[in-house]
């Protein structure tokens, strides 16, 4: 019992010391949610991209512009995962909510060549790619200023390198609805940063009932986690009792 009750409060204090708000930075594999294996929930994913097919109006941070369409979209394959997460395992206490990040693991080419040299924004959108996304999600849509970093479920100003990857995870803290009538994540759009346009657009598949309670689902997956530990740590002490008791 008392180990059982000294791993949970590990998990509990975690969200309290760990959740931070991260502002959309891509965070390279292996940091992400995946990568560290953190406790985590599965919202939606998506691996089939579009070329984005009309403008978009899309605002940025302290900055709106309208995404024109443009010859030069580049072929985007891989995968797209929207996670909700316990950042570095910790818990959540009080009003504190759990992380949620896009995580992407793309690779873009132009005429068979590395689309490089630019860097792109990955923002979780409302509508799907057939109706032009409709408009970024946001976290509190009542929240002033809106287009703040913390706001949005995305990553930003991610340069794409030399090889044409991109892969990592954009975090922020926030709970996710998949609620239509909330607004909820329909797709993510891959936009280039410094022009505003609209590159390319993946519509998510979620992983369960629009009305699912993610955050819920998240909680329940951590008291499994935390379970699995202390039977664990149960099982080797009993491991080492055994070996003493061998020694004797």
């Amino acid at each position: 019992m008392a180990a059982k009750q000294a791993i949970l409060s590990l998990v509990l204090l975690a969200l309290a010391l760990g959740a931070a708000a991260h502002g959309g930075t891509l965070h390279p594999y292996p940091g992400t949610p995946s990568g560290s294996n953190y406790i985590r929930t599965k919202i939606a994913s998506c691996s089939s991209w579009v070329p984005a097919s009309r403008a978009v109006k899309y605002s940025l941070v302290n900055a709106a512009a309208n995404i024109s369409s443009s010859s030069a979209k580049p072929v985007v394959k891989g995968d797209v995962t929207v996670w909700t997460y316990l950042y570095g395992n910790c818990s959540l206490t009080g009003d504190v909510p759990p992380s949620a990040g896009v995580e992407v693991n793309l690779m873009l080419t132009q005429d068979g060549r590395p689309f490089t040299g630019v860097t792109v924004d990955g923002v979780a959108m409302t509508g799907t790619c057939a109706s032009g996304g409709g408009s970024p999600y946001y976290f509190n849509p009542a929240a002033t200023p809106l287009d703040d970093a913390e706001n949005l479920l995305w990553f930003h100003n991610a340069t794409v390198p030399a090889n044409g990857s991109v892969r990592g995870n954009g975090a922020n803290d926030g709970i996710v609805s998949t609620l239509p009538a909330k607004q909820g994540i329909r797709s993510v759009m891959l936009v280039n940063t410094k022009t505003r346009e609209s590159l390319s657009c993946c519509d998510l598949t979620l992983a369960g009932p629009a009305d699912t309670d993610w955050a819920a689902s998240l909680m329940a997956a951590a008291r499994s986690s935390a379970g699995a530990a202390s039977a664990g740590a149960a099982a080797a002490a009993a491991a080492a009792v055994l070996a003493v008791a061998v020694l004797l």
